[in-house]
This record gives C-alpha cells, structure tokens and sequence, in this order.
C-alpha cells in the first residue's frame, strides 16, 4: 500500500522506459503506521497492491516521483497478513475518521472564534 500526496501534473515522459521503471520496484519507500498518516491534509491517493505480486513497478515509481510512502496495519500478534479488500476497508476507515476529526476541530475553532467580540473578551 502506498500513500502520496497528488500534484498537478502533466504527462511523465520517464514512465516510458520500462527497463527504467522497473528498477524502481526495488527503490525501498519510507514506511509509516495507517495511525501516522495524515489523511486530513492535502489531497491523498491511496493505491492498493495486489495480495499475490504487491504494487506495479510503475506506482512505486509514482510514489517515489510524489514522496509518497508504504503504509502498513498494525497487527496483533499472531495475524501475519490481511487480504486486500480488508485491508484497504481498515485503511479508509482510518483516513475517513481523521478527516472527521478535522473538520470538527474546524467548525469548534470558528465558532470559538465567532464568540469572541473585537476586545478579544469572550461574548
């Protein structure tokens, strides 16, 4: 699972050369918990890896061009792996709920805001 924060862009010439991007299936990515993700931020793309030969060549390439990273589940022990569906369910959920919180935390701050009168004394 790779996380990366999306740009504007136009088309990529250097995907071209798949000799080239295929090197890139070997370019470790920083590695970071769901839990230290920060999905209420800028706009995230999420691309999920197939259970049997993981992601493409092409999106690590995508990942490293973005600064993007692997995420991973915790686990608890004695669970050695999730299937895709799952764990892309627990991964949403995860980026769901931060975004949630941030918007809460927003609408908390303006109307703490709005209480304020123009001496800064709490109305």
């Amino acid at each position: 699972m790779v996380i990366f924060k999306q740009e504007s862009y136009d088309k990529d010439a250097t995907f071209d050369d798949k000799d080239t991007v295929a090197l890139y299936k070997k370019v470790p990515l920083e590695t970071v918990s769901v839990y230290d993700c920060d999905f209420g931020g800028k706009e995230s793309a999420i691309v999920i890896g197939g259970e049997t030969h993981g992601l493409s060549a092409a999106a690590h390439k995508l990942a490293f061009d973005r600064h993007g990273g692997q995420i991973f589940l915790p686990m608890m022990p004695g669970v050695e792996s999730m299937n895709a569906a799952m764990a892309t369910t627990a991964i949403l959920f995860e980026a769901r709920r931060q975004v949630m919180l941030r918007q809460l935390f927003d609408s908390e701050s303006e109307l703490e805001s709005d209480r304020t009168n123009m001496d800064g004394h709490t109305v």
